[in-house]
C-alpha cells in the first residue's frame, strides 16, 4: 500500500471519529474529501480491487442499491455499499477508504454496490470502471443544480458510452431507453401493462420522443412518463423486457409479484419463446418500489445468483432512511415517505389515496442546497387528488411551509383543514398530540429530523410500556 494511500486511510478514520464525537454530523463526506486531497488517486486505486455495480437515476437509488446488496450478501458474496445514500464523489470515496483494509486482505475481488448521484456519474466513471450500471428512471429534480433532463442525459450518455459495463435499463422510461443505442450489452426490465392498475394522474415529465421530438403514442401509462410508448415518426419504442413483472398483488407485507425471464436459445444467439417464471414477496409498500425490486432481481439474475438469495433479500429487507418507513406510536401508524420532485410526490399521493382509513398528512418543505433552492416543482404535483381523499388534517412545516399551504389551497383543499407550523420540532409535537394515523412527507433536509424524532418517540414509548 502506497504511503499517500495509507496516510489518507488513517486520516479519514481519525476525522470521522472526531466529527461524530463532537456531534458535528455523521462524518459521511468530509473525511472522503480529505482523502482525495491527500491522495488524488485513492478512489481509482481502491476501486480496482472491486467488481463495481453502479446504480443511478433520479428516484429509488438508495432502495435499489440496498436491495442488491442484501441479495448479494445472501448469495455469499462479500459486499461494500454506501447504504446511507452518500452518493456524491466524496461520500463514495469514503466508502472505499473505510473498507480499504478488507479490500487489501481479500484474495478475490469484493463486490461494491454504489449508489451514484446522476450528476456525479460523469466524473465517477473517470476513476471507477464498473461491471454493471443500473439506470432506474429520470425525472426533473433540483433544476437549479442539474439543469434540464436532456442536458443531464446527454452528458451521462457520452460518459457511459466510453465504458464496457453491462447496462440494466428500465425500458418503461423513454428517457432511460435513450441508452439503448449504446454498444454495451443491455438488459431491460419493465412492468406488464396488465400487471397492476395505476391511479391516473396528470403529472407527466415528457410525452415527446427523445430522438426526434415527435409526440409519443402511449398504449398504457403507469405514472409520470413510464409506460408502453412508441414514436410513429422515427420508430423509437419501448424495448421488450428481459425481466418483466406480469402479476402484482398487494398484501399486508407489501407486494407479491411474478417475474418472467426471457430465455436464450440453445446457441445463446437470441431469445427463446420459452419463459421462466418466479414469484417474489417484497416487504415494502409503494408501487414505485416494484421497479426498485425488479432492477435488483435483474442484476441478481445476470450474476447467476440463486433464487433463494433473491427470495430472502427481497422478503427480509427493511427500509432505511425514512423511505416508506412505518412507525407505531400511541396505537397508530406514522408513515414517513421522502418526496423530492413531482414524480416521487405523485406516487406518495397514490399510496395515501389507496389507504381508506381516516388520516392526516404533514408536509415538510425546505429549500436548502441539498433540497434544491427552487421549490416551484410543487406546482407540478397533482395535489388536487388529495381534495377528495379521507384526510382530516393537513399540516405544513419547514422553511417554505407557507408556500406549501398556499399550494394546497389552490388544489381546492378546504383551508379549514390546513395548519402551518414552520418549526419542524413543533410540527412533530403537534401531530403526535392531535393526529392519529399520519403520513409525513418531508423533502431531503427535513427527512433525518422527522425520522430521528419518530425513532426517539417510538423507543421512549416502548421503554415506558416495559
Amino acid at each position: 500500500m502506497r504511503v499517500n494511500e495509507l496516510f489518507s486511510i488513517w486520516s479519514v478514520k481519525l476525522i470521522k471519529r472526531i466529527i461524530r464525537a463532537t456531534g458535528k454530523g455523521r462524518g459521511e463526506s468530509m473525511p472522503g474529501k480529505l482523502a482525495r486531497i491527500l491522495d488524488g488517486d485513492i478512489l481509482r486505486n481502491l476501486a480496482k480491487r472491486t467488481n463495481t455495480i453502479i446504480i443511478t437515476g433520479t428516484n429509488g437509488k438508495t432502495t435499489t442499491s440496498n436491495l442488491i446488496s442484501a441479495i448479494l450478501g445472501r448469495g455469499g458474496l462479500p459486499v461494500i455499499n454506501n447504504t446511507s445514500g452518500n452518493n456524491l464523489i466524496n461520500g463514495i470515496t469514503q466508502i472505499y477508504v473505510e473498507k480499504a483494509q478488507e479490500l487489501k486482505k481479500s484474495r478475490t475481488k469484493e463486490w461494491a454496490v454504489i449508489e451514484c448521484d446522476e450528476a456525479t456519474i460523469v466524473p465517477l466513471l473517470k476513476e471507477v470502471h464498473p461491471v454493471v450500471i443500473v439506470i432506474n428512471n429520470f425525472f426533473r429534480d433540483q433544476l437549479d443544480r442539474y439543469g434540464e433532463i436532456d442536458i443531464l442525459i446527454n452528458k451521462m450518455h457520452e460518459a457511459i458510452a466510453a465504458t464496457d459495463a453491462r447496462l440494466i435499463l428500465n425500458t418503461d422510461d423513454p428517457f432511460v431507453a435513450r441508452f439503448s443505442d449504446l454498444k454495451n450489452k443491455k438488459i431491460y426490465f419493465g412492468i406488464s401493462k396488465n400487471a397492476y392498475h395505476f391511479e391516473k394522474t396528470s403529472v407527466r415529465e415528457s410525452l415527446y420522443c427523445p430522438n426526434c421530438g415527435s409526440k409519443l403514442m402511449y398504449e398504457a401509462m403507469f405514472y409520470s412518463q413510464l409506460g408502453y410508448y412508441t414514436c410513429e415518426h422515427c420508430g423509437f419504442k419501448r424495448q421488450i423486457p428481459d425481466y418483466e413483472i406480469k402479476k402484482i398483488q398487494r398484501n399486508n407485507k407489501g407486494f407479491l409479484f411474478q417475474v418472467t425471464e426471457k430465455q436464450q436459445d440453445e446457441a445463446g444467439t437470441g431469445s427463446s419463446p420459452n419463459e421462466r417464471t418466479s414469484d417474489y414477496q417484497l416487504s415494502l409498500f409503494g408501487v414505485h418500489n416494484l421497479y426498485n425490486a425488479l432492477s435488483a432481481v435483474s442484476v441478481a439474475k445476470e450474476l447467476n445468483l440463486p433464487n433463494e438469495a433473491i427470495f430472502g433479500g427481497l422478503e427480509n429487507y427493511k427500509l432505511k432512511n425514512g423511505r416508506m418507513t412505518i412507525y407505531h406510536y400511541n396505537g397508530t401508524d406514522r408513515i414517513v415517505n421522502l418526496i423530492k420532485n413531482p414524480a416521487s410526490a405523485d406516487v406518495a399521493i397514490g399510496e395515501i389515496n389507496y389507504d381508506p382509513q381516516n388520516k392526516s398528512v404533514v408536509f415538510f418543505l425546505n429549500d436548502l442546497t441539498a433540497d434544491g433552492n427552487d421549490v416551484s416543482w410543487i406546482w407540478d404535483v397533482d395535489f388536487e387528488r388529495l381534495a377528495q381523499s379521507s384526510i382530516s388534517n393537513f399540516l405544513c412545516s419547514g422553511r417554505r411551509a407557507w408556500e406549501m399551504a398556499n399550494r394546497l389551497k389552490y388544489a381546492d383543499i378546504d383551508p379549514n383543514k390546513i395548519k402551518v407550523v414552520p418549526e419542524i420540532g413543533k410540527a412533530m409535537d403537534f401531530s403526535l398530540v392531535h393526529f392519529t394515523k399520519t403520513y409525513y412527507l418531508p423533502n431531503y433536509t427535513a427527512l433525518n429530523s422527522v425520522n430521528n424524532y419518530l425513532v426517539n418517540k417510538s423507543a421512549k414509548e416502548n421503554q415506558e410500556e416495559r
